[in-house]
């Protein structure tokens, strides 16, 4: 599911007070209160939807994973152990693209087939940086 990005309420019209009458000063600044407090509703929810955002995202080392044809990554970072090939990773809720590290902690490689975009084969203990393309829905491998 996709979240909806709150919208910024448009401001009034900038009042012209001169040689305006008392009730039309009064309703221009009525009308820049309201205005005050929706952009107050707007900047609450903007601000809620960011944090939620942002303390949902995949951070940190997430637990070693067995190599297989398909892992599921929980975080940004894993040790993956084994030999098996891997053609898909398993793509998390919430998760909007960007950086995904895989620590080689066995002797797997990254094959195509899946959402691999290019097959790669890391050498021991290498780093792996991955970044995933949500449009395409491929991993594309750094190296």
């Amino acid at each position: 599911m996709q979240q909806q990005l709150v919208t910024n309420p448009n401001p009034p019209q900038a009042p012209s007070f001169d040689g305006s009458s008392y009730s039309t000063v009064v309703a221009s600044v009525k009308s820049l209160f309201n205005w005050a407090a929706q952009f107050a509703g707007y900047y609450n929810a903007y601000t809620t939807q960011s944090s939620q955002i942002i303390n949902t995202a995949t951070s940190g080392f997430g637990a070693s994973l067995p190599s297989a044809v398909t892992i599921k990554i929980t975080n940004a970072l894993h040790h993956v152990t084994g030999s098996a090939s891997i053609s898909t990773i398993h793509v998390p809720p919430n998760f909007s693209g960007g950086p995904v590290w895989l620590v080689n902690n066995g002797s797997w490689m990254l094959i195509t087939g899946g959402n691999i975009a290019r097959a790669y084969t890391p050498s021991s203990e290498q780093c792996v940086c991955l970044v995933y393309a949500p449009v395409k829905k491929l991993f594309y491998p750094t190296v």
